[in-house]
């Protein structure tokens, strides 16, 4: 397969097993098929990654921000449960942080010719009693407005929220589809 078709941004490999450019936008009738010597000469490749040398006209970097109050008020006491096997499914109280960066990401802006930076975020959880930061992406979580919203978050819990029933539920379709 040629470069280009390999790491332009527009060729896409669609379901029906077919390579489509979509150049032209996404929507039905935008996107149409392509073969690997029609891209290959194609004068609208973008690459999907950066590709160096670069021609920069500048660099423009969003502020850091520390949320409070999109999931709690820093400093709220919560329930956690990390998720890796060394905490033995355990919950634990913490205090809630804000929304704290966990990555930072860049990409370059091909019309101003601008690099631009800024952060992924996700909730943190001071836990006192194992002296980490816990991130929501890696635990289950709520806040504790009173004594009687402390529980352990239990495995019944996390088999009830709606993106495990439906991961569930699209494992078993993908096994009876497979036949498995």
């Amino acid at each position: 397969m040629g470069k280009k078709f390999e790491r332009c941004k527009f060729a896409h490999l669609h379901l029906d097993g077919k390579h489509y450019c979509t150049r032209n936008g996404f929507d039905e009738g935008d996107a149409f098929p392509v073969e690997v010597n029609t891209c290959e000469k194609c004068q609208d490749y973008r690459s999907r990654f950066m590709e160096f040398p670069l021609e920069i006209n500048g660099i423009h970097s969003d502020k850091i921000t520390y949320d409070n109050g999109i999931y709690a008020k820093i400093g709220q006491l919560v329930s956690v449960r990390p998720c890796g096997d060394e905490y033995g499914g355990k919950t634990y109280v913490g205090f809630y942080l804000g929304e704290l960066p966990v990555t930072i990401t860049h990409y370059l802006n091909h019309e101003t010719k601008m690099l631009m930076s800024g952060v992924i975020s996700n909730p943190a959880m001071y836990v006192p009693e194992i002296g980490k930061v816990i991130f929501g992406m890696s635990s289950w979580w709520h806040t504790i407005n009173s004594e009687y919203e402390f529980s352990n978050i239990t495995d019944g819990d996390i088999a009830n929220t709606w993106y495990v029933k439906l991961a569930k539920l699209l494992s078993t379709n993908k096994d009876e589809r497979h036949g498995e």
